[in-house]
């Protein structure tokens, strides 16, 4: 990603974000669910400190998600006052439109690359007609192709016409020396060739 830009416009926060947002695709077992949860949660953001009053987490099991995310640190935050679940009807399966009524924004995480699950959200965030803002991570996907992202970019253009959206492509998660450092945001269809894979060795 050699040819990621040097400087970005600068970033202006969404309308419509409204007071309650669902994430799902995180495992309650894993780190980046009380990381995300304390991001949205942050007292001391500008931007999301009074924006949610309500942030429902959407998990395989509630008992299991309810014992990992609110321990000692949920109480002193304020999280739990703000905490609810609702419960996947299959392992990993996404919120129905049921669980998404009466939610504004929705933060959905899709491991392993899975690119086709995006147009799953798309179709599910249609049919929610409370959703209005969308924002899906795309993590392990160094496999990724430039033209199956393109793909995806026109799918979310003609799709997702209720609701604007945000979608966020990085490589498979680790603990070596290079995830440590500073990072870009590029709009990656513009710098990736159709049959080069997205993270390459440069």
């Amino acid at each position: 990603l050699s040819q990621i830009a040097t400087s970005s416009p600068p970033v202006t926060l969404r309308r419509n974000l409204g007071g309650t947002v669902t994430i799902s695709g995180f495992n309650p077992e894993q780190p980046a669910s009380q990381e995300i949860l304390a991001f949205l949660n942050n007292e001391f953001s500008p931007h999301l400190s009074d924006t949610f009053t309500k942030i429902v987490a959407h998990v395989d099991d509630v008992k299991i998600g309810k014992k990992r995310l609110i321990g000692r640190n949920a109480r002193y935050t304020g999280l739990l006052d703000k905490l609810d679940f609702t419960q996947s009807e299959s392992s990993g399966a996404l919120p129905t439109t049921a669980q998404l009524d009466g939610v504004s924004s929705w933060v959905a995480h899709v491991e392993g690359g899975e690119l086709s699950k995006v147009k799953e959200i798309v179709a599910v965030a249609e049919g929610a007609e409370s959703v209005k803002n969308v924002a899906i991570l795309v993590s392990g996907a160094q496999n990724v192709k430039g033209g199956e992202l393109k793909e995806v970019e026109e799918m979310m253009k003609s799709k997702a016409t209720t609701f604007e959206y945000t979608l966020v492509v990085v490589p498979e998660w680790n603990d070596e020396p290079e995830a440590m450092t500073a990072f870009g945001i590029v709009n990656v269809t513009d710098v990736v060739e159709d049959d080069v894979p997205l993270f390459g060795d440069d």
